[in-house]
């Protein structure tokens, strides 16, 4: 069985490798094509493609649709009156955003979602989730639950936002991001996830500031770096710190 959607009037079919990406999820884990289609009928979702850097939703725009990204990557990010902005998280291809923001009754958007990479983004309305979950079906039972645990690792995610806030050195701000994605190492070797302007964003630290810090532990020996690859020279130094 095919897994559709409507928009407008015909029917658009979503392409099979968006289906896959979400099928290894944990939000349509222990399910059939049979239970997704019936999910994607309810949720009559329309899907929009967008280029690296645009706004795909705005701050204090009301909150209508969520949101799941099927290719690409979505940040979520705030910007102050002074023009800073800060990236509190990521979104990758599967995952959802906006639930808690649907969820917890808020009229407006609460921070922009730009596209980090071009992207492909899925939006249905949050009153389609509530009339799956009202149906009581098994597919809308197993989403339930899946949608709790994808919720509570978005929380987890934030916690760990908090945790830059509450932290004052900048050193200690790069460690504890480095430490954070250390499951990524192979032989000390890292991959970040963000180039030096977003992560400066990320880490709540000028740019400049970040960019002298890294330097310093590069001529004290701890880390060498280029571009967004940064590799631990010294990990008894590093794990010392």
């Amino acid at each position: 069985m095919r897994i559709w959607h409507q928009v407008l009037t015909g029917e658009i079919y979503i392409e099979k490798k968006y289906i896959e990406v979400f099928k290894k999820t944990r939000i349509f884990y222990d399910m059939d094509n049979d239970l997704i289609n019936e999910i994607f009928e309810d949720l009559n979702p329309v899907i929009k493609t967008f280029n690296k850097n645009t706004t795909i939703i705005r701050q204090d725009e009301p909150v209508v649709d969520i949101c799941a990204v099927l290719s690409g990557e979505v940040i979520y990010t705030i910007t102050n009156s002074g023009g800073e902005r800060t990236i509190f998280e990521t979104f990758n291809a599967g995952e959802i955003f906006g639930l808690v923001t649907y969820f917890v009754g808020k009229k407006t958007w609460t921070a922009d979602f730009v596209s980090k990479t071009d992207c492909v983004v899925m939006f249905f309305k949050g009153a389609q989730l509530d009339y799956i979950f009202e149906k009581e079906t098994r597919a809308g039972i197993l989403l339930l639950k899946n949608l709790l645990f994808h919720m509570s690792v978005h929380c987890s995610g934030l916690i760990n936002t908090i945790r830059f806030l509450r932290t004052k050195s900048i050193r200690e701000k790069i460690i504890t991001y480095l430490r954070n994605n250390m499951s990524s190492v192979e032989n000390s070797y890292l991959l970040l996830d963000y180039n030096r302007k977003q992560l400066s964003e990320y880490l709540f630290i000028p740019q400049p500031s970040l960019s002298r810090e890294l330097s310093k532990m590069k001529s004290e020996g701890i880390i060498d770096f280029y571009k967004s690859h940064i590799k631990i020279i010294d990990l008894e130094k590093f794990n010392s710190l």
